[in-house]
C-alpha cells in the first residue's frame, strides 16, 4: 500500500496482471437496448449480417461472454451506430438542414 496525501491509500494491482477472458454480456444487451430507446434497433438489426445474430439477439444480462465475441459484437455495433449517424447526416443534408 502506498499512503497518499490525506490518508488515502492506493492499493497496487496484483503482479503480474492477468488478461480480461470474458466480459459480462451487460455491455452488449445496455447497447442493444439503447438502440431500442432511440427507435434505431431495427435499423440496426437489418444491417445485421453475424452468423450469430440469434445469440446476440438472445443474450441475457449477465451472462458471461469470451473476449472474443464480445470485441467482435461491439465493433458490429459501432459500425453500425456510424453508419445510421452517417445517414441520418447524409438525409439531413439532402433535406436543407444545416449542420
Amino acid at each position: 500500500m502506498v499512503p497518499r496525501n490525506e490518508g488515502e491509500v492506493i492499493i497496487d494491482y496484483p503482479k503480474p496482471l492477468e488478461p480480461v477472458t470474458a466480459v459480462r454480456s451487460t455491455l452488449i444487451t445496455s447497447s442493444l437496448m439503447s438502440l431500442r430507446e432511440r427507435g434505431l434497433f431495427e435499423r440496426y438489426d437489418a444491417l445485421q449480417t453475424s452468423p450469430h445474430r440469434q445469440k446476440i439477439m438472445n443474450l441475457v444480462a449477465g451472462e458471461w461472454l469470451p473476449i472474443l465475441a464480445a470485441v467482435i459484437i461491439s465493433t458490429a455495433l459501432a459500425i453500425a451506430v456510424s453508419a445510421l449517424v452517417m445517414q441520418a447526416m447524409v438525409r439531413g443534408r439532402r433535406d436543407g438542414e444545416e449542420h
